[in-house]
Order: C-alpha cells, then sequence, then structure tokens
C-alpha cells in the first residue's frame, strides 16, 4: 500500500489493482476513482497544491489526474521498464518516474515531453524526489546509491554510498541540502547533499522515509 497524504485527502492503491482511489482521511470517505492502466499501479503521488495526482505503472507508463474531476490528462510514455516510482513538482508543472529500466526521467506535465533523462543507476530506480524549486532530482536504487541531479542538464552531482541494501526511498530537503534515504537494510540516512557526508549516523531501524510534498518538511517513521 503506497498513500500520500495532502490537504487531508490520502491516494493509494492496494495490491496489483489497475485502479488508484483518493479518500478523505478524516472519514475514510473514497473522494474519486483514477482508472486508466492496463495492469498494477505500483505508486502515487499528490501536486502540492492537491489539484493533481499522478500514478505510476507496471504498464511501464505514468498517468497525470485531475483530482476533482478524475479525468486523465496526460499520459508519460519512454520507459522500458515498469514505473515504480513518481513524484510531482510543488506547482504540479513537471513530473519525475523512476523505472526498472535503471532510468528516471523527468517530464512536462502539461504537454508529456520528456526534459531530461537521468542515467546511472546500475539497477532499477526504487525512488524519486523533486528538490521545492525543481531544480534538483534524487533518486535511489536496487543498486545501493541515491543520486543528486541537476534537473536542467542531467549531471550527476553527487553520488550517496553506504546502505547495505536497496534503496527504496527518497527525500530532498526544501533548501536543497539535505538528501535523505531509506533501505532495505532497515535504516534511513541523512545526507549533506554538496558532499555526500554524513552528519549524523544512520537511525531509525525499520524506517520509511516520507516528507511533505512541498519538501519544506522530511522525516523517517517506524512502520510498524
Amino acid at each position: 500500500m503506497f498513500v500520500i497524504l495532502q490537504a487531508g485527502k490520502v491516494a493509494g492503491r492496494a495490491g496489483h489493482e489497475e485502479r488508484t482511489f483518493l479518500w478523505e482521511a478524516a472519514s475514510g470517505k473514497k473522494i474519486q476513482t483514477f482508472q486508466g492502466h492496463t495492469t498494477g499501479v505500483g505508486n502515487v503521488a499528490l501536486s502540492g497544491d492537491g489539484k493533481h495526482v499522478v500514478t505510476g505503472s507496471y504498464d511501464k507508463t505514468a498517468i497525470l489526474w485531475e483530482t476533482a474531476s478524475g479525468k486523465k490528462l496526460q499520459t508519460f510514455q519512454g520507459h522500458t521498464g515498469e514505473v515504480f516510482s513518481v513524484a510531482v513538482s510543488g506547482d504540479g508543472k513537471h513530473v519525475v518516474t523512476g523505472s526498472l529500466d535503471k532510468t528516471a526521467i523527468l517530464w512536462e506535465a502539461a504537454s508529456g515531453k520528456k526534459l531530461q533523462t537521468f542515467q546511472s543507476h546500475t539497477a532499477g530506480v526504487f525512488g524519486v524526489a523533486l528538490s521545492g524549486d525543481g531544480k534538483h532530482v534524487v533518486t535511489g536504487s536496487w543498486d545501493n546509491t541515491a543520486i543528486l541531479w541537476e534537473a536542467a542538464s542531467g549531471k550527476k552531482l553527487q553520488t550517496f554510498q553506504g546502505h547495505t541494501g536497496y534503496v527504496y526511498s527518497v527525500a530532498l530537503s526544501g533548501d536543497g541540502k539535505h538528501v535523505l534515504t531509506g533501505s532495505d537494510d532497515n535504516t534511513a540516512i541523512l545526507w549533506e547533499a554538496a558532499n555526500g557526508a554524513v552528519p549524523w549516523d544512520r537511525f531509525l531501524r525499520n524506517a520509511v522515509v516520507k516528507a511533505r510534498s512541498d519538501g519544506s518538511r522530511m522525516k523517517a517513521t517506524k512502520e510498524e
């Protein structure tokens, strides 16, 4: 189950369903259903203003939806492997996707145009994040590393090495100074973005990384 909480709403999927649901957090009421993928939905994200939902699927595509109506606005096609991770910028103008094909792609949300491909990982990309200003992208991979990229140029700025298991989740602070990674090795690590240093030791065994979609706050919480 993957869920994103924003403005009292939750978007998520269960199992290998081809549908995504939007829920009202307080009441548990189903608000909207997003249906259009041809196989299971692996990850979801909400835009910072809550007006858009992005879904990534095992059908190798991602879809941008209008939250209120459930209307499909854009389909992002270009990956050659399952789309395991998605993120959307705070203003809803850009989408980033991560795939089993070992790449991440930055897209223009309105047109579906591919703006940049991030390619360096040696295994599938399972986590992606965008900085609050949209200038940086972070990817986490099954190769046990995370990478910080310059969004506009696709330049690799920093590689974060230290986990002994798959990096499933990543987050980037609002000011872009810190990167947070969560791994299959039961740890999360907080890194200095500029030099890849670890200012604090590993913490929170069995941690899952979570962050606000606007990048203003990040934390790791223990998953029961």
